[in-house]
């Protein structure tokens, strides 16, 4: 059984999951580590003998209460991206999305996703993610929208919003 080396009850582990080559990430948003309900997400690796824990991801910025980091995953040839849909960015439940760069030993400091627009409250920013290649995209339904961003020059960048209108 695959579990979290520091989980204990109400840590909703197993929230998210995402699984590429011999890399998972599964997402607990209840871990408290960093504050209630702060979330965080787990990096394995497969190996011979099953699955063993690698990393323990989490935002290295302001994490606080109620993030819920780790609430959407996304993993692609060793590109984790994770979603924190209720941090409070730019007023409640705003949103936040990083991504790590991970391997068979762990993962790097989270890169924060910041996008072209301004994020009000309840955007919840980084409530769905996806990853392939050097193209994320992150979801905010509260905004009717979609960022999309890619790796350039060493650096992350937001490339297109796609919005669903006034109508949706």
């Amino acid at each position: 059984m695959l579990k979290a080396s520091d989980a204990v009850a109400g840590d909703l582990y197993g929230c998210a999951v995402s699984l590429s080559d011999s890399l998972l990430v599964v997402g607990s948003i209840g871990d408290d580590d960093r504050g209630t309900d702060a979330g965080a997400a787990y990096l394995y690796q497969r190996t011979r003998n099953g699955w063993a824990e690698r990393d323990k991801l989490v935002a290295n910025d302001d994490a606080a209460a109620g993030d819920q980091f780790g609430y959407s995953v996304a993993l692609h040839q060793g590109l984790a991206v994770v979603g924190a849909p209720f941090k409070r960015t730019q007023g409640s439940a705003s949103g936040a999305a990083y991504v790590f760069r991970c391997n068979a030993a762990g993962c790097g400091k989270a890169t924060p996703l910041v996008p072209a627009a301004r994020l009000s409250p309840f955007d919840q920013f980084g409530l769905s993610v996806a990853v392939r290649g050097s193209t994320v995209a992150v979801g905010a339904p509260g905004a009717k929208a979609v960022d999309l961003f890619a790796r350039r020059d060493g650096s992350w960048r937001w490339l297109q919003r796609f919005d669903a209108g006034p109508e949706a």
